[in-house]
């Protein structure tokens, strides 16, 4: 059967040439004064290239109050538009329609950046906001039509609103961040005046045919914020004022998983909301948030939930997503995980984009793989994300490679990684390397230790060590007697009790804690730190909060494990120096990972080039890993 999901659709007076959209997501690829730069319009081109058909590029700040990070695109200034149109070009060179998201942080706007205090609907004193006047919100409005003006001017087929995930137009319309007693506060309709009025200049601005697409928060998952029922409201009234498709999205700030969803939140994990909103309303709906299946995303077209289908971090992890379905190579997609790790992770802390599985999102302007000029003999051993990441590449350019596994089955770190349901995407990264080494005809040598003498015996040009790390000990009276976290979650080791005491308060432990807890355990983690899962992205501890309290897992935080006993763990309490016994049939060690002795030792100078990467390196992510597997590979 045909696939929906390349069938053709009109919205307003533009033809789209599939239901594909690559929605639009902060980058950090801009300059300092918001120009497209040679990167940003790189990673955009290749994303259509890759046959989206239609490339939202990312919010872009209409005012200069309106700014939120460093390096945000900008489109508040005629002097921007020659190079959004270089942009707009770019995408459409490659068939695809090309739409910007206008857009203006309100409170979340950086003082830092802006040079004052950040504006909203209301005065909010923790971000240091203050409230608009009516004047100002009409200057504001007009701003819009403005940059609506410039994306026309500079060749975009398309203009979006961003009205949710908590920024300026979002706090207009929730009663949460919208205390004004004036026309543009109070009632429900009184909140959706200031949209309904940006909707309406910018239709004066860019005329009838002009499609315009609006970004809603089709409901908030915050006590006291905007409810289902009003986002399918606020859907009709933007239907009935000639807003020729909806995007609808979810969550603010306090809910930001809702709207970022690392891989804890079940794929399609929005879909009821576009399929509300699509029941109620007449234009094209665009529905969004954890769709990186493409036979979840057919699913939801034949079934009549939306009109088309936003696929964001699966376009970055795989920017030929689109091609390669159309041709029928679904294994050949190289799924998004959900991990956040270089997507959000690196945009919170000021920096661009990158992407776990993906190492070239972001730097597309870049990276080329060439062939090499001769081809060499490459050795990689270990078959973790590192190792097979580097014989991929290597492979990839020409070379003959071979991996050694002491294993019987290639994964490395990710095979315990992928145990809990909850992470299932973890598989598909190791499903989709042993599809791809196949076809590259990397020979793999399973359950094979790699000793310095068998490795010379290849008559290796290059080898690199990629070796992984091992779960580091529980150094305390009686830790010898902890499973560590791995062993648990690939059955070496089988808890006995009912009772579980996890050590250590970072990722891995709070997620083998939730894994332990669906398993029926009654598990108490105990972190040292005053938070939990403080090594990863506060959007991901957010979920993981939320993960432990549904599964009835008990947090004890600021202690420290000094004693495992026969019956439990004896801790102390960091704050106050009391001690605390937590009973336990069985204890869990999850305190880090360590480097493997390494065998690079027994091998340098005997070999010509010899490479370490990932947990070999330094324990690390799954970036860490896949980034330097891939840098080695390109090298050789």
């Amino acid at each position: 059967m045909p696939w929906k999901l390349f069938e053709p659709i009109r919205i307003n007076e533009i033809w789209i040439r599939n239901r594909i959209v690559m929605p639009p997501m902060a980058t950090n690829l801009a300059s300092h004064t918001g120009e497209a730069t040679d990167a940003l319009i790189k990673y955009y081109a290749e994303r259509a290239r890759g046959g989206a058909g239609l490339v939202i590029v990312e919010a872009s700040y209409v005012h200069r109050l309106g700014r939120g990070f460093s390096a945000q695109l900008g489109i508040y200034d005629d002097q921007l538009v020659p190079r959004l149109s270089m942009l707009a070009n770019a995408i459409k060179s490659f068939g695809a329609c090309a739409a910007i998201q206008l857009f203006h942080a309100g409170i979340y706007a950086s003082e830092k950046l802006i040079g004052e205090s950040p504006v909203g609907p209301s005065e909010h004193p923790k971000r240091g906001a203050r409230e608009l006047s009516v004047q100002e919100i009409e200057e504001l409005v007009k701003a819009f039509g403005e940059a609506a003006h410039r994306a026309k001017r500079a060749g975009f087929d398309a203009v979006e609103i961003h009205g949710t995930h908590g920024y300026l137009i979002h706090q207009f319309l929730s009663p949460r961040t919208n205390r004004r007693t004036d026309s543009y506060g109070g009632s429900f309709e009184n909140r959706c005046r200031f949209a309904l009025e940006v909707v309406d200049e910018i239709r004066k601005s860019v005329g009838s045919g002009y499609p315009i697409l609006f970004r809603i928060c089709a409901e908030e998952y915050v006590s006291g914020g905007i409810s289902v029922e009003e986002g399918v409201e606020f859907s009709k009234k933007l239907d009935k004022a000639g807003v020729d498709a909806i995007h609808v999205s979810a969550g603010a700030h306090e809910s930001a998983y809702m709207f970022l969803q690392p891989m804890y939140l079940s794929r399609g994990c929005l879909l009821r909301l576009a399929r509300a909103v699509r029941a109620m309303v007449n234009v094209p709906v665009i529905a969004v948030g954890r769709i990186n299946d493409p036979l979840l995303a057919e699913e939801a077209l034949h079934k009549g939930w939306a009109d088309m289908i936003a696929m964001g971090r699966a376009l970055i992890a795989d920017p030929e997503l689109p091609k390669k379905v159309a041709e029928g190579r679904l294994e050949d997609v190289r799924k998004c995980i959900a991990c956040l790790e270089g997507c959000i992770g690196r945009l919170v802390r000021d920096l661009p984009i990158r992407c776990a599985v993906n190492p070239v999102a972001g730097l597309e302007h870049l990276v080329t793989l060439e062939k090499a000029e001769k081809a060499k003999k490459v050795v990689v051993v270990g078959a973790g994300p590192a190792g097979l990441e580097a014989a991929r590449v290597a492979a990839l350019r020409g070379h003959e490679v071979v991996v050694v596994e002491k294993e019987g089955v290639i994964g490395g770190a990710l095979r315990a990684a992928s145990v809990p349901e909850f992470k299932l995407e973890i598989r598909e990264v190791v499903r989709w390397y042993a599809s791809q080494l196949a076809k590259l005809g990397v020979k793999l040598e399973l359950g094979k230790e790699a000793s310095a003498d068998y490795i010379l015996s290849l008559q290796p040009d290059v080898v690199v060590i990629a070796t992984g790390a091992e779960s580091a000990k529980l150094e305390i009276p009686g830790g010898e007697n902890a499973a560590s976290a791995e062993d648990v979650l690939l059955g070496r080791k089988q808890l006995r009790g009912y009772r579980v005491a996890v050590v250590g308060g970072g990722l891995i432990g709070c997620e083998v804690a939730v894994h332990l807890a669906e398993k029926g355990k009654r598990v108490t983690v105990l972190s040292r730190s005053p938070d939990i899962a403080k090594d990863t992205v506060g959007v991901v501890r957010m979920a993981v909060w939320k993960l432990l309290r549904q599964r009835g897992v008990e947090v004890l935080t600021n202690v420290a494990a000094e004693e495992i006993q026969r019956n439990g763990v004896v801790a102390v309490d960091r704050s106050t120096g009391e001690k605390v016994f937590v009973e336990a049939d069985d204890v869990v060690a999850a305190v880090g990972r360590e480097p493997k002795p390494k065998l690079a030792d027994e091998i340098w100078g005997r070999v010509r080039e010899v490479y370490v990467v990932g947990d070999a390196r330094k324990a690390g992510r799954i970036l860490d890993a896949v980034h330097q597997g891939f840098a080695v590979g390109a090298r050789i």
